[in-house]
């Protein structure tokens, strides 16, 4: 199945969750994530601002910032390309053109600087943990140069043994993948 069409089904599968369900799921989540070396050892973290499609991760950011961590948003810059601004409470946020929150341009975060990175994705493989992103590649080109730990968060409808679907040169995995 090629990319797209599976990027469709996915979305309508997790479209089908209802929003305490996916709660809940994350809760059960963010616990096993803040028992990781990687979490506790984090001092910045890289996360989105999830659109209800999503796991919800504002559970995140707040148990982020509970922590003191330095919690990090992307946004989508020119050439198809990510850079992290920080984010708290008085951050405002715009929507961009694919409906996704962004922080509007306040102190801009080196990779270097980000301890932890949260990476979205709509499906993944549990024997390489490579995922299957939105489309567009932002997330594999950031991931190509970043030196950081990198981790996503799924739910069972997410995840399959092996992918099933076409795997390209560019494509990233992720260093853990914590799974419901």
């Amino acid at each position: 199945m090629d990319k797209q069409t599976m990027r469709t089904e996915v979305l309508a599968e997790l479209d089908q969750l209802t929003p305490t369900t996916k709660m809940a799921q994350v809760k059960v989540l963010l616990s096993e994530l803040e028992g990781l070396p990687a979490w506790k050892n984090a001092k910045t973290i890289g996360v989105t601002y999830s659109v209800p499609v999503e796991l919800p991760t504002l559970p995140i950011i707040m148990a982020a910032w509970a922590e003191g961590k330095r919690v990090t948003l992307p946004k989508v810059m020119p050439h198809r390309q990510l850079a992290f601004f920080e984010y708290d409470v008085q951050t405002p946020l715009i929507q961009n053109d694919f409906g996704l929150s962004e922080p509007v341009e306040s102190s801009a975060v080196v990779p270097e600087d980000i301890d932890l990175l949260i990476v979205p994705g709509l499906r993944f493989a549990a024997d390489t943990q490579l995922r299957l992103g939105f489309g567009g590649g932002y997330y594999d080109r950031f991931l190509a140069k970043f030196a950081g730990v990198t981790l996503s968060m799924a739910l069972p409808e997410m995840v399959v043994p092996t992918a099933d679907w076409p795997i390209e040169k560019f494509d990233q995995a992720v260093d853990i993948l914590l799974k419901k």
